[in-house]
């Protein structure tokens, strides 16, 4: 069975580094603009299931997938359980006032809104309630959720299932704006490869270098966390995902 699991497209708050968490965003004009592209690039593929977080611009990137397969519209599940992490207080707020607040109390990320190890047992248990029960049957499964959420998703089922990367893929931390992860989860085993990890290549390059740029804002301290284990925390998290 492949799994294939992507990232909303471009919205405002991306643009602009605020930090959306579960707040319910819509894409901008690039985002729907990556919306249809992504959606091009996947519309000649079989799915027997299709999940989406019940979000606007997880929906709206959908939607660009659906507009070439309406056939699959009457079957997509829609889940708050695919949700972005709750960020709490630190929703609306821009990365540099979110910095300094949490400096000012002497705070981290998991102090506001939903916990680090809550987020974690949410992605998990959508995994094994609706993911590993097509295994047996299921040819291939479309997913679509939020950076921080296929981060949180993919680190957890190396740490706690053993999933594997296949040669030449490496865990990339948040993927950029609806990049494409592709996990191959073979009959017969809880176990699963990680075959590609948020492909953008469906990007045309004037929208890449837009996504690039807001990524390069917290990309250090995403390298820094993801040194720390290979886990995705604090601002490497909360911040990348929002960005």
């Amino acid at each position: 069975m492949k799994v294939t699991i992507v990232r909303h497209g471009e919205t405002d708050s991306n643009v602009k580094r605020i930090i959306q968490g579960s707040t319910d965003t819509p894409l901008n004009t690039n985002g729907l603009r990556q919306a249809d592209q992504v959606g091009d690039r996947l519309k000649d593929e079989h799915y027997d299931a299709v999940f989406c977080s019940d979000l606007q611009r997880c929906r709206q990137t959908l939607n660009g997938f659906l507009r070439h397969r309406p056939d699959l519209s009457d079957s997509v599940a829609y889940t708050p359980s695919l949700r972005e992490k709750d960020l709490g207080d630190l929703e609306g707020l821009t990365l540099a006032e979110a910095q300094k607040l949490i400096t000012s109390r002497n705070h981290t990320m998991n102090d506001y809104g939903e916990g680090q190890p809550a987020f974690s047992h949410r992605l998990l248990k959508f995994w094994g309630d609706h993911i590993e029960p097509l295994r047996p049957t299921a040819i291939s499964v479309l997913i679509v959720t939020h950076g921080g959420a296929i981060a949180t998703l993919l680190t957890e089922l190396e740490l706690q299932r053993h999933f594997t990367y296949a040669q030449g893929v490496k865990y990339g931390g948040v993927p950029r704006n609806t990049g494409v992860s592709v996990v191959e989860c073979p009959k017969g085993s809880l176990r699963g490869v990680v075959e590609v990890y948020g492909d953008i290549s469906h990007v045309k390059q004037e929208m890449k270098e837009t996504v690039v740029g807001v990524d390069a804002a917290v990309g250090q301290a995403a390298k820094k966390a993801e040194e720390e284990r290979g886990i995705i925390t604090g601002f490497a998290l909360g911040f990348r995902a929002a960005a």
